[in-house]
């Protein structure tokens, strides 16, 4: 599914928590402790330039929307939905018109689809040991924008910028330098493997609100399945064509 790709690019824009023997500021820290509520909503745009934050065009992009409730999770980018709460998780590939259903991965019997928290990329308390230094390179506003340098030779990222409103502690942009070439980063999605390029990566939060009312419909997926006690899944008339992969253990 070509949406993984983008979704461990994702795993780069939020990993900048707790960065070991540097003096984190405090609107990594507020906003940092308001995602760890786990009840927002998000929504970006994410584009891949070929070559710099200025140089090349424009290679890949792609749209993703998030919303969270606690353990509760839907994710839509492309033709790939998914959802997650205590009990399942369940990834739909509309284009392939396939659905995959397992146990929550915090099910030590599940069968590992991998954790559904890899579709946003939210790593909390992942400490890099490669970092070593954050800066502010400018401000506008509310608006406050954040260089992060990389020290590690052997890291993939050179640097990255992060802006936050710090009124609010909403993220409004990221964005990160690589330092190493396209083929590494795009694997299947690009198969010209001899580029030296280093893209550069560019994410624009159109939405990214922090909620106070629970809303069932986000996170409802029997519009597409149901599920019984015994764990089998039936989908529901406008997805019968689709092919059901079930890892539920049905008795």
């Amino acid at each position: 599914m070509k949406h993984i790709k983008y979704s461990k690019l994702l795993v780069l824009v939020f990993s900048f928590i707790l960065l070991t023997g540097t003096t984190v500021p405090d609107e990594f820290l507020k906003m940092n402790n308001r995602l760890k509520e786990r009840k927002y909503k998000i929504k970006v745009k994410v584009d891949l330039y070929e070559e710099g934050q200025t140089k090349g065009k424009i290679i890949e992009s792609q749209e993703m929307s998030v919303s969270v409730w606690g353990n509760e999770l839907h994710y839509l980018a492309g033709s790939t939905e998914a959802f997650g709460n205590e009990k399942y998780q369940i990834v739909i590939d509309h284009k392939q018109k396939i659905i995959l259903i397992n146990k929550s991965p915090k099910n030590k019997k599940s069968k590992k689809l991998g954790n559904l928290d890899q579709f946003l990329g939210f790593n909390f308390d992942s400490i890099l040991s490669n970092v070593y230094k954050i800066k502010k390179i400018r401000s506008e506003g509310t608006i406050v924008t954040y260089r992060v340098d990389y020290v590690n030779k052997d890291s993939d990222i050179l640097y990255s910028e992060y802006s936050i409103d710090s009124k609010t502690s909403i993220l409004k942009n990221t964005g990160i330098q690589y330092a190493i070439p396209l083929p590494k980063i795009l694997g299947s999605i690009r198969k010209d493997g001899t580029s030296k390029k280093k893209p550069y990566l560019d994410t624009q939060y159109e939405t990214f609100e922090y909620i106070s009312k629970y809303d069932k419909a986000d996170f409802d997926f029997q519009k597409i399945l149901q599920i019984d006690k015994k764990g089998k899944a039936i989908a529901t008339k406008q997805y019968q064509t689709y092919k059901i992969i079930n890892y539920l253990k049905v008795s």
